[in-house]
């Protein structure tokens, strides 16, 4: 699977990819303290090929596909 990830106030995020037969469009954060994933909204369309930057406390998600 390709997607993008980055890590902001300790938690780290996931978005997009290539699951090697279609596009995605999720999004989820895992919080190591909880050692849990959860759901957060997704991208309004599938992407792949993603670059992310945090800034000001923000995730900045940008890509290709």
């Amino acid at each position: 699977m390709e997607s993008v990830f980055s890590n902001l106030l300790q938690h780290f995020l996931v978005t997009g990819g290539y699951s090697g037969s279609e596009y995605l469009n999720s999004t989820e954060i895992y919080d190591p303290s909880l050692r849990s994933w959860s759901l957060r909204a997704a991208l309004p369309s599938a992407r792949s090929g993603l670059r992310a930057a945090s800034i000001d406390n923000r995730i900045l998600v940008f890509g290709r596909y």
